[in-house]
């Protein structure tokens, strides 16, 4: 997503990134207290916990105000040791905002 994201951004430059939505992290079983499920399990024991977690993370990230995250994206993208540092911009947003 993030390749595409940033073909988009170099190609408009004054694009205005609005809206950005992030998981909290790559273990997102753990991370949210949700039962380990299988991408093909449609149960609604399984959904719905992800369901919640999802919707929790979208309002950490709409009270975080969008306006902080295209400027904090350009900052990341354009430096190479930010990048080195916080290899997924999801780590560097989180630590940047105290996620």
């Amino acid at each position: 997503m993030l390749n595409s994201l940033s073909a988009e951004l170099e190609a408009y430059p004054n694009v205005n990134l609005r809206y950005y939505f992030q998981e909290t992290d790559d273990n997102y079983s753990i991370s949210t207290g949700c039962p380990p499920y299988s991408e093909l399990d449609f149960s609604d024991t399984t959904t719905w916990c992800l369901q919640q977690a999802g919707r929790r993370d979208a309002m950490t990230m709409l009270g975080l105000g969008q306006e902080h995250i295209g400027p904090t994206f350009k900052t990341w993208l354009n430096d190479k040791q930010l990048r080195k540092t916080y290899p997924k911009f999801r780590n560097y947003l989180n630590e940047k905002f105290d996620l």
